[in-house]
């Protein structure tokens, strides 16, 4: 999908910071509320969840040569987007900015990442289980409200033809970014429809869903360059539902190839663990030891983090040793422990358990043998 599918990441964000300095300047007074592509400047308070994401050491002075991407709190300490838009990225590379509709470095809150985690599903060349959840340090003091995620019985909340909504700080259809948020409006398309408008790409009805007023005398709606990862929704009475997850196009605004979305009731599974109330962690991964020092009266134990921490940091690791029911306290930071003084010709049991705020997760146990007797 790639070759012919754009993903909308704020490129010019992306660019090495020389590059990035040739891109579009940023907005004065006559560009404050410019449109994205067919939309208009969204109201105050209108969507409480709605996040950026941001590399570090751009956001000031420029926030828009920092701008990457759109996201949606789904939690009061975790926020929602698409997995292109983290690639390769690292928690201390990004932060989350949220509180404003005014992408402003003096208007808006940024918020220290703690974890990124990519759908194991993600296949950036095809577009498919695009989705990643970020977590925060802490969650933040402005006011958010988490948006509702659709489940995979809400489907009948929408039909080919109703209208869905899409937010995000991404570019106009001049190319030029933009402070404000904007909002816009475009039918769902069926999945047959966009199937045959991208010819030879990766459509997937299963895990994603087409949106745009396309046709004659269509065009001119669509999110853009920046808008990717950001919401799409539709309304469950007077509750917005997360429905979707920018995920790219051929052009924007272009009448004749709609915008493509991540389909959030394919991701329950995935993201559902990260939805308040927390949990206690998984078990340890790639838990392995093995004996050292002199005569192997010594074993190191190694292992790394549950896949996932239960939504709460891991605040220490339990380590046991069988049989003389040893048992060791290390900081949720620790991925090692050494025990001294074992027997050199019996086998050790060793058992570790990670443990939050929420309580300890179930365990992970790896056997030493002992060396044999002469």
């Amino acid at each position: 999908m790639r070759a012919l599918l754009l993903c909308l990441v704020a490129i010019v964000g992306l660019l090495p910071a020389t590059a990035a300095q040739a891109g579009p300047p940023p907005p004065g007074p006559g560009h404050a509320d410019t449109e994205v592509v067919g939309g208009g400047p969204a109201g105050p308070g209108e969507d409480p969840w709605m996040a950026a994401l941001v590399i570090t050491d751009r956001f000031e002075p420029n926030p828009f040569a920092g701008l990457i991407c759109g996201a949606s709190f789904i939690a009061p300490d975790a926020v929602i987007t698409a997995a292109h838009c983290v690639e390769g990225a690292t928690a201390s590379f990004l932060d989350v900015v949220v509180g404003s509709i005014d992408l402003l470095p003096a208007e808006v809150e940024r918020l220290d990442i703690r974890n990124i985690r990519v759908h194991p599903q993600n296949n950036p060349f095809t577009g498919l289980f695009d989705v990643a959840v970020i977590q925060l340090v802490h969650p933040p003091t402005v006011p958010v409200t988490p948006i509702d995620l659709v489940s995979p019985a809400d489907a009948a909340l929408w039909e080919p033809g109703d209208n869905a909504r899409f937010t995000g700080w991404g570019a106009d259809e001049t190319g030029v970014p933009i402070s404000r948020l904007q909002e816009a409006e475009a039918p769902i398309l069926a999945d047959h429809d966009c199937r045959a408008r991208y010819t030879g790409a990766h459509f997937h009805g299963r895990t994603m869903v087409c949106a745009g007023d396309v046709g004659p005398g269509g065009g001119l709606i669509s999110p853009c360059y920046g808008d990717s990862g950001g919401p799409l929704t539709v309304l469950d009475g007077s509750r917005p539902i997360l429905i979707g997850l920018v995920l790219g196009g051929l052009r924007c605004g272009d009448p004749n190839y709609p915008a493509i979305f991540t389909q959030v009731s394919a991701l329950t599974d995935f993201v559902e663990p990260y939805l308040d109330p927390d949990s206690v962690p998984e078990r340890v991964q790639a838990l392995s030891a093995g004996r050292r020092g002199p005569e192997g009266r010594a074993v190191v134990v190694t292992w790394r983090p549950p896949a996932f921490d239960g939504g709460a940091p891991v605040n220490h690791y339990v380590v046991t040793a069988q049989p003389g029911n040893r048992h060791f306290v290390v900081g949720g930071r620790a991925r090692r422990l050494r025990i001294p003084q074992v027997s050199p010709t019996r086998p050790l049991t060793i058992g570790v358990v990670a443990q939050n705020t929420v309580g300890q997760g179930p365990g992970a146990t790896v056997t030493v043998r002992g060396a044999p007797t002469p």
